[in-house]
């Protein structure tokens, strides 16, 4: 799983910790926990580029880009 890429998408988990803007984000895996995952996105994000994304919010993207 860490390497991989990833799409935020919308969730009420990810409105209750305030990073819904992350919404539709793309980023590669860095760390996996029960809960959800260690995000490293190409764009800062209120200064970070690395962010915990909860596990309702992930969508795993395909190696074809689709």
């Amino acid at each position: 799983m860490i390497g991989k890429q990833v799409k935020v998408i919308p969730s009420n988990a990810l409105d209750e910790i305030h990073l819904s803007a992350l919404a539709g984000s793309e980023g590669e895996v860095m760390s996996v926990t029960d809960k959800g995952m260690w995000v490293k996105f190409m764009h800062e994000f209120q200064d970070h580029n690395e962010w915990f994304i909860p596990k309702q919010s992930i969508q795993m993207v395909s190696s074809d880009g689709k």
